[in-house]
């Protein structure tokens, strides 16, 4: 009989831990749900303002570099420093 009582209380805690372990998830995953809906605007989640937004950094990005080595580049003679940096 003791066997059993130690059986009892073993799957009596691992439910209790599995029990709680379930609910804290459940409550971190509708809280981050909750949170989201709270402090993020609605425009911002919208995917083509996503898309849009990502195409017009990588654009002034390519131009800001276009710009940079066109200067170098356009001197006569081209100064290696600045092409090595």
């Amino acid at each position: 009989m003791n066997i059993f009582r130690q059986l009892r209380w073993k799957l009596t805690l691992s439910y209790t831990l599995v029990t709680v372990g379930a609910f804290l998830v459940i409550l971190l995953a509708m809280a981050g749900l909750v949170l989201t809906q709270i402090f993020v605007p609605a425009n911002s989640l919208n995917p083509e303002e996503l898309i849009i937004w990502y195409m017009n950094d990588r654009t002034n990005d390519f131009s800001s570099n276009y710009l940079f080595w066109s200067e170098i580049l356009d001197q006569s003679p081209v100064d290696m420093e600045l092409v090595r940096l």
